[in-house]
């Protein structure tokens, strides 16, 4: 099926995808082959149906806002451990 096709299969259904080598690009990104199994597409699709909700968007944010603290704080251990090589 093509783009066109796709966009449609999925309109029909309640789901907006703007960009579906995005959407695909997204869903591949989260595992190291970049292979898409069904129930992971299922799961997306499920999750993109209707509007997003304040909790949703409060869901992103908090998720981003954890993810960043996480990068944080590796940054600095790998900051420490570079330093004491340094030594």
């Amino acid at each position: 099926a093509d783009e066109a096709e796709f966009l449609l299969y999925l309109s029909v259904r309640g789901i907006d995808v703007k960009n579906v080598k995005l959407f695909f690009y997204m869903l591949g990104s989260m595992r190291e082959d970049n292979v898409i199994d069904l129930k992971s597409l299922v799961k997306a699709c499920v999750r993109m149906k209707g509007f997003a909700t304040s909790i949703d968007l409060q869901s992103v944010s908090f998720e981003a806002k954890l993810m960043h603290g996480q990068v944080k704080e590796m940054l600095e251990a790998i900051s420490k451990r570079i330093d004491k090589l340094e030594v």
